[in-house]
């Protein structure tokens, strides 16, 4: 939740309606708690997408219809499908024995280490890493 002074850089720029992200693939729920009282300080919609990897293609038709956007959504969703399909396939194919190890970390030192499952590390449960 952003606080005051974040808000107020957000009114600053007067936009219309605000999104949040949120990786339903992931089984993240979305924070419709957070998005209501966003939405009330500031006093604009604020629309809640799913940005899980693998929802993507239905997020790009979601947006589209959203902002009246829908000439390149067709073409965009079918590239996410077909990639995801493509990765995971090759993922797939990998051996146990050649799968590369990852390890993941974030942080000021780099310390801080993200769970399987994280939404900061999806490419990597995506293909196996």
């Amino acid at each position: 939740m952003p606080g005051n002074r974040e808000v107020q850089r957000i009114l600053k720029v007067k936009p219309d309606i605000a999104i949040s992200m949120w990786f339903g693939d992931l089984g993240i729920a979305p924070e419709t708690d957070t998005a209501d009282r966003l939405q009330e300080q500031l006093g604009i919609p604020v629309v809640m997408v799913d940005m899980g990897l693998t929802s993507l293609d239905k997020t790009y038709e979601f947006m589209g219809e959203l902002l009246g956007v829908k000439e390149r959504v067709p073409e965009l969703a079918r590239y996410c499908r077909e990639t995801i399909a493509e990765v995971q396939e090759k993922a797939r194919n990998i051996p146990p024995e050649k799968r590369v190890r990852v390890y993941y970390a974030e942080g000021p030192d780099g310390l801080q280490t993200d769970p399987r499952g994280s939404h900061h590390i999806q490419v990597l449960d995506l293909v196996g890493g």
